[in-house]
């Protein structure tokens, strides 16, 4: 039997992500129980974790206000498959 790292840390990753979210590939930027797993937790929790959310709070509230007018450009956007970062 062959062992593929990829594979079985894949699965383990959707395996958390799946108890973590009641529905984790639904795409839900109100969600309300919003605390992430990108950041870690613990003594290996990212410093940089504050810092990245204004800054992304600042970057939508910005894009939202110059252009009101925005949408998907599909209402059913696909996730891209990917090992460490997942992306639209």
């Amino acid at each position: 039997m062959r062992y593929d790292h990829a594979t079985d840390e894949k699965q383990r990753i959707r395996k958390l992500v799946a108890t973590r979210f009641a529905d984790p590939d639904k795409l839900d930027i109100a969600r309300r129980d919003n605390v992430h797993l990108s950041f870690a937790a613990g003594p290996h929790r990212c410093i940089g974790e504050v810092l990245a959310k204004v800054e992304g709070r600042i970057a939508f509230e910005t894009i939202l206000r110059r252009m009101p007018k925005l949408t998907l450009a599909d209402r059913n956007p696909k996730w891209r498959p990917a090992m460490s970062l997942r992306g639209l």
